[in-house]
Order: C-alpha cells, then structure tokens, then sequence
C-alpha cells in the first residue's frame, strides 16, 4: 500500500505544473468573463436589439455563474496541492513551486 501511495504522489508531483496551469488559465479566464458580464449588466452590449430581448435576470445571474466556476478552479487548485501535502511520504519535505 505504501508503494502504491508513493507512485500516485511521485505522479501527481510530475503533472502538477501543467495541471496547475490549465486551472489558473481556466480561473483568470473565468474572472475575466465575469467582469466583463458586470460591466455589460450597466452599459449594454451595444446592440439596442439584443438589450431589449434579454431578461434583466439573465443578465445578473451570467455574473454569479463566472464567479462561481472561478471559485471552483480555485477550490480544484487547493485541493489538488492539499492531496499532494497529504500523500508525501514520511520524512519528506515538500515546497510547491508556482
């Protein structure tokens, strides 16, 4: 069992910069389109055709939504270096680079 618990932590230490940075992409990405649908809730889209069509609610609940999956990269990127900390063999010290 120990064995087999070293081999998932040597592998999740070999995956765990290009897993940590598709989930950074994933979260600025997410913020990003978040502030852009706060900014589009008081100025518009421009489009006087679509502004009319679109329900005010759907226009406050596109905000929450990209916040909420930006809170959940995050909450994945913790939790992923949380097993990391968990699975590290006695006697090892580990020091997470970004």
């Amino acid at each position: 069992m120990a064995v087999l618990r070293f081999m998932i932590w040597n592998l999740m230490m070999l995956i765990r910069r290009p897993v940590q940075f598709v989930v950074r992409v994933f979260m600025f990405i997410s913020l990003g389109a978040a502030i852009g649908a706060v900014v589009v809730i008081f100025t518009g889209t421009g489009n006087a055709q679509l502004d009319e069509s679109v329900p005010f609610i759907a226009r406050l609940m596109a905000p929450l939504i990209l916040a909420g999956t930006y809170f959940m990269w995050s909450g994945i990127s913790y939790l992923y270096d949380s097993a990391v900390f968990r699975l590290t063999p006695e006697g090892r010290t580990v020091t997470l680079f970004d």
